[in-house]
C-alpha cells in the first residue's frame, strides 16, 4: 500500500506526460499544416506578382518598340518623325539616332539642292558661252551649214529643254 501511495502521483505525472505530448503532437501536425498553407499561399502571390511583372515588362517592351519601329518606317518614307522616345535606354538611344539620320538627310537635301544650282548655273553659263562662241565661229569660218546647224541644234534644243536645275541634279546623279 505503501509503494502504491507512492506509485499513484508518478503514474498521474507519467499520464500527464503522455497527455502533454499527445497535444504537442497535435500542436506541431497543426502548426506544419499552417506553415505549408502560409508557403503555397507565398508561392502563389510570388508566381501571380511575376505574371503580372513578366506582362507588364513585355507591354511596355512592345510599346516602346513598336514606337521605334514607326519612326524608322516614317524615316525611310521621308515622313515627319514622331517625338523622340524619352529615357536612357537603347529603345531611347536608337530612336535619337533616328532622328540624328534624318537630320543629316534633310542636310544633304539641302546641300543637293545648293550644289543642284550652283552647277546647272556653272552648265547653263558654259553651255550659253559654247553657243555665243559657235555663232561667231559660223559666222566667221566656212564651216559647212550642215556641221555648223548641226552643232548649233544641239546646244540649243539642250538649253531649250532642259532646266539648269535638271542638268545639275542629273550631273549631281551621276556624280553620287
Amino acid at each position: 500500500m505503501e509503494t502504491d501511495k507512492l506509485l499513484a502521483p508518478l503514474d498521474r505525472l507519467v499520464a500527464y506526460e503522455m497527455k502533454a505530448q499527445a497535444d504537442n503532437r497535435a500542436l506541431m501536425q497543426t502548426g506544419r499544416e499552417q506553415v505549408q498553407v502560409t508557403i503555397s499561399a507565398a508561392l502563389g502571390f510570388a508566381f501571380l506578382s511575376g505574371i503580372v511583372l513578366l506582362v507588364s515588362l513585355a507591354l511596355s517592351l512592345t510599346t516602346r518598340l513598336s514606337r521605334l519601329t514607326a519612326t524608322a518606317h516614317q524615316l525611310s518614307e521621308r515622313k515627319p518623325l514622331s517625338p523622340p522616345l524619352s529615357g536612357r535606354d537603347e529603345f531611347a538611344m536608337l530612336d535619337s539616332i533616328l532622328h540624328l539620320v534624318d537630320n543629316r538627310f534633310t542636310q544633304f537635301e539641302a546641300f543637293k539642292r545648293t550644289a543642284a544650282s550652283v552647277v546647272g548655273q556653272q552648265l547653263l553659263h558654259s553651255l550659253n558661252g559654247i553657243r555665243d562662241a559657235m555663232k561667231q565661229l559660223y559666222a566667221t569660218s566656212g564651216l559647212s551649214d550642215k556641221i555648223a546647224q548641226r552643232l548649233k541644234n544641239v546646244i540649243e534644243d539642250r538649253l531649250d529643254r532642259e532646266s539648269s536645275n535638271q542638268l545639275a541634279s542629273q550631273a549631281l546623279e551621276i556624280f553620287l
